[in-house]
């Protein structure tokens, strides 16, 4: 059968559980859904996660955005505030 993709994909903080291995499985559907065309939104304090997967980062701060960009960018907003 055919795999179904999401069209659309929220993430919060799913990578702080499990074990290496479930975080690798997680990392290859991000990768295989992203390649298919799925706008995927992860909600993560891991900068090495997100400066890895991410083409753009919306930073908050008290729950407005404060930043959006690249992720280099974004991860130095980040750490300044």
């Amino acid at each position: 059968s055919t795999a179904r993709r999401p069209d659309n994909l929220i993430i919060d903080e799913a990578l702080a559980v499990g074990d290496a291995s479930f975080q690798n499985k997680c990392l290859e559907k991000f990768k295989e859904f992203k390649e298919l065309g799925s706008s995927i939104i992860v909600v993560s304090h891991d900068l090495n996660l997100m400066q890895s997967i991410c083409d753009r980062i919306c930073v908050l701060e008290k729950g407005k955005i404060y930043f959006i960009g690249d992720p280099i960018s974004a991860i130095k907003e980040y750490i300044q505030l």
